[in-house]
């Protein structure tokens, strides 16, 4: 299934992150940290969103600050776009993700977490192809 997720996320109390996770590659979970300073898709080939080849730097998260992502994922790969720049653009095998701590039910469920207090105004999710069905 490919598909584009856009969310828009306040950050009003306490320094914090948020983390999506998506799916790929079919079935595969997938996550993605955003910080202040830094995101990543997590955990790749081992490695943390801090030290991988999807590491970006900048200013993301200010508090009280919308901030809009869009996921575009796709059988290729993930494209990311924070307030209209790109910060991500990776392309390989689902397979090389894994995740510790931030699990949900189902692997093929999309979630949402954060530590600190974020407001999200906005969750939108367009498929672009495949079957996209409430899960039970």
């Amino acid at each position: 299934m490919e598909y584009d997720l856009t969310l828009t996320a306040e950050l009003k109390e306490g320094g914090g992150h948020f983390l999506v996770g998506l799916v790929g590659g079919g079935r595969k979970q997938f996550m993605i940290d955003v910080y202040d300073s830094v995101c990543g898709l997590t955990i790749l080939d081992g490695k943390h969103y801090d030290q991988n080849e999807t590491t970006a730097r900048g200013k993301f998260v200010t508090k009280d600050t919308p901030l809009t992502v869009v996921f575009s994922v796709r059988r290729a790969g993930v494209e990311v776009q924070m307030n209209g720049v790109q910060v991500i653009n990776w392309k390989g095998d689902f397979a090389k993700f894994s995740i510790e701590g931030w699990k949900v039910g189902s692997d093929k469920s999309l979630f949402i977490g954060s530590c600190g207090l974020f407001q999200f105004t906005r969750v939108l999710f367009t498929s672009m192809s495949g079957d996209a069905k409430p899960l039970k």
